[in-house]
């Protein structure tokens, strides 16, 4: 029993652990491939392999192992420009550099920011801080401020934000939205190339476990970040999407069992006796009682997926039952 509170006292970090593994599962060639063709529109027209290929660098970085610093001399020369020493270091989830074919058989790179939240309903508004992240991708990119700066080495940083949250409103769920720099002229019409303003787009995805997506991307995602699908449905849908069984095996020890299960497993390894087994059934009905969602509930209990939605199933009854006899 007391190995079972132990598991419930530490789960905001093993939540913080879980979140760290779903975001790995991210950093995958044809995972991010599938999401630039399907939503970035420098990439409309390529093919899934090219994009994979040719135009995502060869080396992927970690998930949340890339971190942009406070630059403390950014700003040379001036003494009433925006003060950079109050940056703060900021970590990124996954961040990498990419390139879209351009006129006359060139390369344009762009730099992507992949960001997941687990959380839709923050102390601030999340556009907000996905401009932030934005313009510290832009200014990460010059080092040093000065008269011979040349701002024509910007590259375009695109931050897709991924938001996985059952507490997102049935409307929001399932929707994607892009915003970009746009001109628009006050007085008269002036040419000037899209590619030299528009330096910074933001897609919003918000995603609802409980709602299911027909949009194939979408689906891939929620497969990433959803514990709601049985192994064979899980496996059906990614060997039509091209994924090798490694990483398929990879996809169901962090969203089928979450790392509650390890701790569950090993607590059976130790002899756990029947009377703690009903002590978990209880803990889930405490939580169900809470509102928690299913994959809180099973990191929490170690449970897997299939007996928490029993479970869930016999807490409801009972609490029908309970309703008819008040």
């Amino acid at each position: 029993m007391n190995e079972l509170y132990a598991v419930i006292d530490s789960l905001d970090e093993q939540m913080k652990r879980y979140d760290r593994e779903v975001k790995q599962l991210f950093v995958n060639r044809r995972v991010l491939a599938i999401i630039l063709k399907r939503f970035v529109p420098e990439y409309e027209g390529c093919e899934l392999e090219e994009i994979m290929d040719t135009y995502i660098e060869p080396e992927l970085p970690d998930a949340a192992s890339v971190n942009v610093q406070k630059n403390r001399s950014n700003i040379t020369g001036m003494s009433n420009e925006d003060n950079a020493n109050n940056e703060r270091d900021l970590r990124y989830d996954i961040r990498f550099r990419a390139a879209y074919p351009g006129g006359e058989g060139k390369y344009i790179g762009l730099i992507i920011n992949l960001e997941l939240q687990g959380r839709a309903h923050m102390d601030y508004p999340l556009e907000m801080r996905a401009v932030y992240y934005s313009a510290r991708n832009i200014s990460s990119q010059l080092t040093d401020l000065s008269e011979s700066t040349d701002y024509g080495t910007l590259q375009k940083v695109y931050s897709i934000w991924i938001i996985y949250d059952d507490r997102i409103s049935r409307e929001d769920a399932g929707t994607v939205s892009l915003y970009s720099f746009n001109k628009n002229d006050i007085i008269g019409h002036m040419k000037v190339e899209k590619q030299h303003y528009d330096l910074i787009s933001i897609i919003m995805i918000k995603l609802k476990e409980s709602v299911e997506n027909d949009d194939p991307c979408l689906k891939l995602i929620n497969v990433l970040t959803s514990s709601n699908m049985s192994r064979e449905e899980r496996k059906a849908f990614l060997d039509r999407a091209g994924f090798d069984d490694e990483y398929q095996e990879e996809v169901s020890k962090v969203v089928e069992y979450g790392f509650g299960r390890a701790a569950y497993d090993h607590g059976i390894e130790r002899g756990m006796a029947e009377g703690e087994a009903k002590a978990i059934r209880d803990v889930a009905f405490r939580l169900f009682r809470n509102g928690t969602d299913y994959q809180t509930v099973i990191v929490a209990t170690g449970m897997p997926y299939e007996t928490i939605d029993a479970w869930h199933k016999e807490y409801v009854k009972e609490l029908n039952n309970t309703t008819k006899t008040q």
